[in-house]
């Protein structure tokens, strides 16, 4: 049994870091579209920071990635919003002080990560939204 837990562990891992490469890819190439290119760019910073945020939390309580994925892009607004302050900082200054801004700020984020309790989109009766907009795939992988 140990070892089914560490072949999860290692692959859960490794499908982290290539879904990290790719989402910086897709940053890389969104920055190059004309007009919009900087906007979807800033977006996925904000979801990336967040993302980094909140997998120390998710990491303590346990529970398999694509779960976490799945909840990510549920509350795919809140998770914008709670990093947006962090790539504000970090994007809009010289590279350096970007640098040290992040060491002095995701310490904070972090520790607000852990004492979040992000909530799904409810319509005015309260139902849970099933519209389209209510989960955005940004982790999805295509299904082939």
């Amino acid at each position: 049994m140990r070892r089914v837990q560490q072949v999860a562990f290692i692959s859960e891992n490794i499908y982290y870091f290539f879904l990290t490469v790719g989402l910086y890819i897709q940053m890389m190439l969104a920055n190059c579209i004309p007009f919009i290119g900087p906007g979807i760019c800033f977006m996925h910073v904000c979801w990336l920071y967040a993302l980094y945020s909140f997998d120390y939390r998710w990491d303590k309580q346990g529970g398999q990635l694509l779960s976490r994925l799945h909840y990510f892009e549920e509350r795919w607004a809140y998770f914008l919003g709670f990093g947006f302050p962090l790539a504000v900082v970090t994007t809009w200054s010289p590279s350096l002080v970007a640098y040290g801004l992040y060491a002095l700020t995701a310490p904070v984020f972090i520790m607000l990560a852990i004492t979040a309790n992000p909530v799904q989109h409810v319509s005015e009766d309260r139902a849970v939204e099933s519209s389209a907009i209510s989960r955005l795939p940004i982790y999805t992988m295509p299904k082939m």
